[in-house]
C-alpha cells in the first residue's frame, strides 16, 4: 500500500513521528526557507531505517538565461531571485546539512538531464522558456511601470535561444545536472 501526500516540508502536521517509510523531495530541498527545519522535519517523521531521497540541481542554464532575459526586459541586471535554484548544488551545502540532521548518505549520483523545446514554434518555445519567470512578469505587467512586459520579454528571450536554435529549427538547451541523494534516518 502506497500513500502520497504533498505537504510542506518545514512543517508536516498530522504526520505522526515515526511513521512514514520514505519521504521523496524532488528538486524542492533547495527551496526550503530553512534547510535544517526541513531536514528535521523529515528525520521526525521517518521510521528508523526510513530513506529520504533527493533530487537538487547541480548545475541548470536555464537560471543563467532567466537572468539574461530579465536584464533585457528591466535595462538592467535584476536583484538577485529571493529562491536559488542552484543553493545545494555544491556537495556540503546538503551533505553538511544531512549530517547535522543525522541522516546516513547511502547513494549519491550526478545525472544530465537535456530539454528540447518544440521545433518552429517560437510561441511554444518562448513561453516555455520563459515559465519560471511568468510570476515576475505578470507582476510587472500588472504594475504598469515597465512598458510592454509580455513584448519585450517575448523579444528577449527569442533573442536568447537563437544560440541554442539547432539546424531543424527545434531549441536544445544546454544539459542541466542534477543531484540524486539517498539517505536513510539510523535503526533505532
Amino acid at each position: 500500500a502506497l500513500t502520497c501526500r504533498e505537504l510542506d516540508m518545514q512543517r508536516m502536521d498530522g504526520i505522526v513521528d515515526g511513521s512514514v517509510d520514505a519521504v521523496s523531495i524532488n528538486y524542492g530541498l533547495m527551496f526550503a526557507p530553512d534547510l535544517a527545519l526541513a531536514l528535521s522535519e523529515i528525520m521526525r517523521v521517518l521510521a528508523p531505517g526510513g530513506l529520504l531521497t533527493a533530487t537538487v540541481w547541480t548545475d541548470t542554464p536555464v537560471v543563467a538565461f532567466a537572468e539574461r532575459v530579465m536584464t533585457r526586459v528591466l535595462g538592467r541586471p535584476p536583484p538577485p531571485p529571493p529562491i536559488n535554484a542552484l543553493s545545494l548544488a555544491e556537495p556540503a551545502a546538503l551533505d553538511e546539512p544531512l549530517a547535522a540532521a543525522g541522516f546516513e548518505v547511502l547513494d549519491d549520483q550526478r545525472f544530465p538531464i537535456e530539454f528540447e523545446l518544440p521545433s518552429g514554434d517560437e510561441e511554444a518555445a518562448w513561453k516555455l522558456a520563459t515559465i519560471m519567470l511568468n510570476a515576475t512578469l505578470r507582476e510587472m505587467h500588472e504594475s504598469g511601470a515597465h512598458g510592454d512586459v509580455w513584448g519585450k520579454a517575448r523579444g528577449a528571450a527569442l533573442a536568447e535561444l537563437q544560440a541554442w536554435k539547432t539546424a531543424d529549427e527545434a531549441y536544445k538547451i544546454p544539459t542541466a545536472t542534477y543531484r540524486l541523494v539517498v539517505a536513510r534516518k539510523p535503526a533505532a
